[in-house]
């Protein structure tokens, strides 16, 4: 049995480990390049290492629309692991341009530059490299709105993998502002009921977060271009299966449910074709079934039952029995041999003659 559940957990770990390679990664797009598609986007940020002074220096450029100024803009620079106290202050040049010099930024250190606009914080990618002149960390401002209107959602995906003790979840959304302006109202994110030990991925600022009424609410700004957004968490998985329900909070052109492991989704009521996908890095891609469901209007509720197959359950128990009856051959073979042994005439004894 430890085999087995050993097996099952390397299983499990490696689909939510595949899943996680085809959700967005820390970062945060203000540009909006002509895309193909419409799913969410893979971003590296690059390992600015190379520079002497990197490690002790950070370089960042405040950008706006043209005509913007950006001149004289109070910047924090935070460390996001220590005492907010420990902050240090400075303001932007003509150009938006602001430097900290002396500054101990590693992977174990990270920051995050603060910049002030228009009574608005806008944070910069958490820093866990110094910066150079040459290759600044970008804060991108805007007039703050709080209409909703300007906020649509291109993708929501949830991923479920799990069994019939629990379950892990991976929540990734592509979020587009299509004005000028940067949305500064809540943006609700759902939770499944019962989700805990929340992990805050791609997009979103600890810092600026609240939970609360089964929700995460980010209070950071979207200024204008596309933003992708990805954050995990487990749930336990009930006998009678888990409620997957979303309301609408913003227009959504795909919601897509995600399955794997031991588990399937059905949505009830509204039988919705299902199919099997494929995904992950070469080598490493786990099977997943999607059921997909388009054009959601805000406030509109979608709702998936995710339950343990039903299969899984017989094939555990036909292993149980299967492992049983082994185990009792095992015992009982020698007992067999003796005992029919027992029963056989001795053999006769040989007769010399002289």
């Amino acid at each position: 049995m430890p085999r087995v559940v050993a097996g099952a957990a390397i299983f499990l770990g490696a689909g939510v480990i595949a899943f996680a390679f085809a959700v967005p990664t820390l970062s945060t797009s203000s540009e909006d390049p002509v895309q193909g598609h419409d799913e969410p986007r893979v971003t590296l940020s690059p390992v600015r290492s190379s520079d002497p002074r990197s490690s002790d220096e950070v370089n960042g450029v405040v950008r706006a629309a043209p005509g913007t100024d950006v001149s004289g803009l109070r910047v924090d620079l935070v460390p996001l692991f220590s005492d907010e106290d420990a902050k240090r202050r400075t303001t932007t040049d003509r150009s938006g341009r602001f430097s900290f010099e002396d500054v101990d930024v590693t992977p174990g250190t990270p920051y995050a530059a603060d910049v002030r606009f228009q009574d608005v914080t806008f944070p910069s990618e958490v820093l866990r490299f110094g910066t150079t002149p040459q290759n600044p960390v970008v804060v991108v401002v805007a007039p703050p709105t709080r209409s909703t209107s300007v906020i649509g959602l291109d993708v929501e995906s949830v991923a479920v993998v799990g069994d019939a003790k629990g379950a892990q979840v991976v929540h990734a959304l592509t979020v587009r502002n299509r004005s000028k302006l940067a949305y500064v109202g809540a943006l609700r994110l759902p939770l499944i009921e019962g989700g805990n030990a929340i992990d805050p991925r791609a997009g979103l600022d600890r810092r600026l977060l609240d939970l609360g009424n089964g929700e995460i609410v980010s209070r950071a700004p979207l200024v204008p271009g596309r933003h992708d957004i990805t954050y995990t968490y487990v749930s336990p998985m009930p006998r009678d299966g888990l409620s997957v329900r979303r309301t609408a909070t913003h227009p959504t052109k795909r919601f897509e449910l995600l399955v794997g492991g031991e588990l399937t989704a059905a949505r009830p009521g509204k039988p919705t074709p299902a199919e099997i996908v494929t995904i992950g890095p070469e080598g490493r891609e786990r099977q997943y079934t999607r059921i997909k469901v388009s054009n959601l209007a805000p406030q509109q509720t979608v709702r998936f039952i995710v339950s343990v197959k039903p299969a899984s359950n017989t094939l555990r128990s036909v292993g149980l029995v299967a492992a049983a009856l082994v185990a009792v051959a095992i015992f009982a073979f020698p007992f067999v041999r003796r005992r029919h042994r027992a029963k056989q005439p001795p053999s006769p004894q040989p007769v010399y003659v002289e």
